[in-house]
């Protein structure tokens, strides 16, 4: 919300063409909000409060306002609406579709890896399988999505960078 307010005096204008809004908005804030998001290990709920915030902002970028003889939900659904439509005319890509989109691109990237670096090497860990998350801790490891696609055997399936990159879209479009 930072990264709005800092540039919402241009993104809420109206003097200012709406194409160049939705630029600055991908620009500024879209790349604010994903910063490192490959890393991110995401539950359902968290990937609907990033739908939430992301249809938060846009509908004072695209100016969806309440009218008076309508609900709340009415409203919600109206602007939700418009806010999809609107981002379809100007090809823009949901937070959530760009996450898994790094993560995935990430993951590959760092499953072919052979240069010792950490982060390929911290892949191939494995928990002792005594061991139980405790209470407090994440939901979701950073692979569990992945694994669930693509199999225990993922790493190795990422050694191929096409069947990898074939593999991105079912994993981008999934619903978990």
């Amino acid at each position: 919300w930072g990264a709005f307010h800092k540039h919402k005096s241009e993104l809420c204008s109206k003097h200012y063409r709406l194409k160049d809004r939705v630029r600055l908005f991908e620009a500024m804030v879209s790349t604010t909000v994903l910063y490192g998001c490959c890393a991110w290990a995401l539950t359902r709920k968290m990937e609907q409060t990033l739908v939430t915030e992301r249809r938060r902002m846009l509908r004072y970028v695209f100016r969806c306002h309440r009218q008076a003889s309508e609900t709340w939900v009415e409203y919600m659904k109206r602007s939700a609406d418009r806010i999809d439509t609107i981002s379809a005319q100007h090809s823009l890509q949901t937070w959530t579709t760009m996450y898994r989109q790094t993560k995935w691109r990430f993951a590959g990237t760092t499953a072919r890896r052979t240069d010792g670096r950490w982060s390929a090497i911290i892949l191939g860990w494995k928990p002792d399988p005594k061991h139980v998350r405790d209470q407090g801790r994440p939901f979701t490891r950073w692979s569990d999505d992945i694994v669930a696609l693509a199999g225990e055997s993922w790493q190795e399936i990422a050694c191929d960078a096409n069947l990898w990159a074939s593999l991105e879209r079912g994993y981008v479009e999934r619903v978990f």
